[in-house]
Order: structure tokens, then C-alpha cells, then sequence
């Protein structure tokens, strides 16, 4: 995230901020907006002297903070860093929280490549602590019918507005034989604690080179592959195939009961899969609604994703012939 001074008098939630924090006596010296993420949330930098915390504008029309209390005391029970949160508003959707910096994981590896090894391990240690030790009481199902509610973002931002696609029945089932795969080996997975968007970007490098674990409200139950191929095959950074590999034996080993390297690639490959799918609709629903055109750029990279997993499996195949007249330049990557 970078500073950007904020200045618009237009902005009621801006205003409605700045007088809770004045209720609440937190004080600054300036405050500057962060540029947004892919929510719909926004965060501001309150500097005062040499010190400084973030405020949080979650509009409780769009954004669940409750949720987000929820998860991160959860995350803290499991011991995983979290940013410390402040104050709170639930009715407003205004927080203050710990300021942990602008160095994620992908920033950090950029500046110090020789450095990736290491942080990818620990993000992978601190994945498996979380899948191990988070309690996932209460917390909502990753099932079939939110798979498809995902699915849906995929076929109505990425195939009808982006590539203005009309099915044909034909394809329609073949969609929906994809569809029921998907769901099928998500079932078939242990179910543990799942981040939801575990990635090189919601994962900040702390004092000496420890990670702290941020946008984690949208946590759910639900299979145990799903925040691995989040991390490793991440739509902003292509991960080293050694270390790709060594790092999925890592997680296969600890679960239980182990099954075969077979196994668990086929369903780490289609989870990804799944995210890949719902990742294209999102990034387009971003670009087309949102105005957030630069998620447009990874398109590709995600696209690639997908490519190589439908013509990694025989059964896949039919799917790939599919994507392929759908979409052949973006999949052809």
C-alpha cells in the first residue's frame, strides 16, 4: 500500500470517520488514504509524531465487520500475527488497527529475491498452523451451492461481459459436468480452516522477516488444498517450481490421513482450479463495475493457470477443448 493525501469534501464516510475518531480521542497529526484492494474497504494512515495506526472504513452496507472480529481473534488464539485492533465501531463499520507497514510477501521478494525461500517456507508453516490450530466452529461452509455461487462470477463477468459469450446448450453441460467435478473433489478433501485469499499480497513482512496475516474476513470451512494453491499458484507471482513442489509435499505430509502424491495433486490442482475460474470473473467485475482496471494485466497469468491444469488430466481434457474456443487467446498463454 502507498500514501496518497486524501482531500475529497465530498467523501461523507471520510467525514463520518473523522469525527468517530475524534469521539473516540484518537488524534493525528495527518491522515492519508492507502490505495484501495480488491474490497470494498478502505484504509487511511493516521500519523501522529513518529508513530502511526491504520483507520479502516468498512461500510456495513458492503462489508461485514463483525466478521472480520471473529476471524482475527480466532487467527490471534492460533498464534498467527494479526494486526491488533484498536477500537471498533460495529453500526459505523469504523475500526482502528495496528499499522503493519506496506511490505507484503511479494513486494518483499521483489526488492530481495534471495529472501523468497524463506518467507514462502514460513507462510507455509504459518498455513498449516492455521489449518491445524484455527477453530472453525460456526464459521460458513465452503459447499456446493457457495462453489457455484463463486462459479456464477466466473460465467457472468468473465465469459458474458468480458468475452461477451452466449452458450450454447452444448456447452452449458459441459460447464456443468466441469462444475460437479469441482464440487466433487472439494468434498472429497479434509475440511479445515481456510483464509480464503492466502497470497503474497495479504501476507506483510514483520520485524525479522516474520509475516503477519491480513484480509482474512472472509474465512470459511472447507477444503483443506484450497489456501495452498492460493498462495503457490498466485494470480501476481509465478513461484519457483522447486519450491512449488517442495512446499506442496510439505502440507500433503501433514495431513491426515495421508493420501498419495497422486492424490493430492489432483486435488490441489482442481481447487486451484476453481479459484482460477472464479479469480477471471472477479478480476473482470473489478475492471467493469468497480473501475479497478489494473487487475485486467493478470488475466493472463491466471488464464495460464487454468491452461495447464485442464490439459494436465485426461478427464480434463474435453473442459480444456472447451476454454480453448471460448477463450483462445487469453488460455493459449
Amino acid at each position: 500500500m502507498t500514501d496518497s493525501q486524501y482531500n475529497s469534501v465530498n467523501d461523507t464516510r471520510r467525514q463520518l470517520l473523522s469525527q468517530w475518531l475524534k469521539q473516540i480521542s484518537v488524534s493525528y497529526d495527518s491522515l492519508f488514504a492507502l490505495t484501495t484492494d480488491a474490497g470494498s474497504r478502505r484504509y487511511f494512515r493516521l500519523h501522529s509524531g513518529t508513530s502511526s495506526v491504520l483507520a479502516v472504513d468498512a461500510n456495513p452496507e458492503f462489508e461485514d465487520t463483525r466478521a472480520f472480529l471473529d476471524i482475527a481473534k480466532r487467527i490471534s488464539a492460533s498464534g498467527i500475527r494479526v494486526p491488533v485492533i484498536y477500537h471498533y465501531n460495529l453500526e459505523k463499520g469504523f475500526l482502528v488497527i495496528e499499522d503493519l507497514g506496506d511490505t507484503h510477501v511479494q513486494l518483499h521478494c521483489s526488492r530481495d529475491a534471495a529472501s523468497t525461500p524463506g518467507l514462502y517456507t514460513t507462510a507455509m508453516q504459518d498455513l498449516l498452523t492455521l489449518q491445524q490450530q484455527t477453530l472453525t466452529h460456526d464459521l460458513p461452509r465452503f459447499n456446493s451451492s457457495f462453489i457455484r455461487l463463486e462459479l456464477s462470477i466466473f460465467e457472468d463477468w468473465y465469459l458474458q461481459k468480458h468475452l461477451a459469450r452466449t452458450l450454447t446448450a452444448t456447452q452449458k453441460q459441459t460447464l456443468e459436468q466441469l462444475y460437479a467435478l469441482i464440487i466433487e473433489n472439494s468434498n472429497e478433501q479434509p475440511q479445515v480452516f481456510m483464509h480464503r485469499d492466502y497470497h503474497c499480497r495479504n501476507l506483510m513482512v514483520v520485524e525479522n522477516q516474520q509475516l503477519a496475516v491480513i484480509d482474512f474476513q472472509g474465512a470459511m470451512h472447507g477444503p483443506a488444498t484450497y489456501d495452498p494453491g492460493s498462495l503457490l499458484k498466485d494470480a501476481y507471482v509465478t513461484t519457483d517450481r522447486p519450491l512449488h513442489d517442495a512446499l506442496c509435499e510439505t502440507h500433503r505430509q501433514s495431513l491426515q490421513p495421508l493420501v498419495t502424491t497422486d492424490q493430492y495433486r489432483r486435488w490441489y490442482d482442481i481447487t486451484a482450479l476453481q479459484r482460477h475460474l472464479k479469480i477471471l470473473g472477479i478480476f473482470c467485475r473489478l475492471n467493469y463495475r468497480d473501475n479497478k482496471p489494473h487487475y485486467m494485466s493478470h488475466l493472463s497469468s491466471v488464464s495460464h493457470h487454468i491452461h495447464q491444469t485442464l490439459q494436465a488430466y485426461t478427464d480434463l481434457h474435453g473442459f480444456h477443448r472447451l476454454f480453448t474456443q471460448l477463450s483462445p487467446v487469453n488460455l493459449q498463454a
